[in-house]
């Protein structure tokens, strides 16, 4: 519970996009082939983050190696976290889990394609105490389908979406209304977190995933192509967010 004006994360959230890049803090290439994509503070409406997660795949998909740079991200939509999955898993969708509501039927989680830039190279996804949310669920997920290795400290344990609900005397709540609940697991990271494969401070993440993408140079050029399927129109949210 908390005061009705909005916290800091959610006044950046309902900055402009030009101010926010989608989601997306940085791209930037790295030494040695490798891309990095930050995302702070959270993950906007898909409408909001398609165009730069767009452009942030074409700019990483050259790369012999990606780092996916979670440790000030927050949460966010959860389609928006869909998309990114489906960046890393490839154009045919895949059935990722389900939100289970009280009294209401679950909700599928799929892993979206809609980027249209499929990223096939090895990649490895940093983490810090504060990532939450969202921002565990692309660690989670993707350590979880042995697609990425997670590097850096223990997560915050939110697994759960919220809702937003005014109270009277000026405060609100954020509530959870759903569970969560991951194919590859049959559970999630509530109050636990995600343990990272590699466990460091988060100030030396960059630095280790650097060196094990640097160790696998006998990874072909091949696994670096993408695939480029056609753009689809947005569709309107069909979950709650993070």
């Amino acid at each position: 519970m908390r005061p009705t004006r909005p916290s800091v994360v959610q006044d950046i959230a309902d900055t402009p996009d030009d101010a926010r890049a989608g989601g997306i803090h940085q791209v930037e290439s790295l030494v040695g082939g490798l891309c990095l994509v930050e995302f702070h503070p959270v993950f906007p409406a898909p409408d909001r983050a398609l165009p730069a997660l767009r452009a942030a795949a074409r700019r990483a998909a050259g790369s012999r190696g990606l780092v996916i740079d979670l440790r000030r991200c927050f949460g966010g939509d959860t389609d928006t976290a869909a998309l990114i999955h489906g960046w890393l898993l490839g154009p045919t969708p895949i059935h990722l889990g389900r939100f289970e509501h009280r009294g209401h039927p679950s909700t599928d989680y799929v892993s979206d394609p809609d980027v249209g830039a499929h990223y096939g190279a090895p990649v490895r996804v940093l983490t810090s105490a504060g990532t939450f949310s969202g921002g565990e669920d692309i660690a989670y997920v993707q350590q979880a389908l042995g697609r990425a290795r997670v590097v850096g400290e223990q997560t915050c344990g939110g697994a759960h979406p919220v809702e937003h609900f005014s109270l009277p005397g000026d405060h609100s709540c954020q509530i959870p209304v759903a569970r969560s609940v991951i194919e590859a697991t049959g559970g999630n990271w509530e109050g636990i977190g995600v343990t990272p494969d590699t466990v460091c401070p988060a100030d030396r993440a960059l630095d280790h995933a650097r060196r094990e993408l640097a160790d696998l140079d006998a990874v072909p050029p091949r696994h670096a192509t993408i695939t480029e399927t056609a753009p689809t129109a947005v569709p309107a949210r069909s979950r709650p967010e993070w």
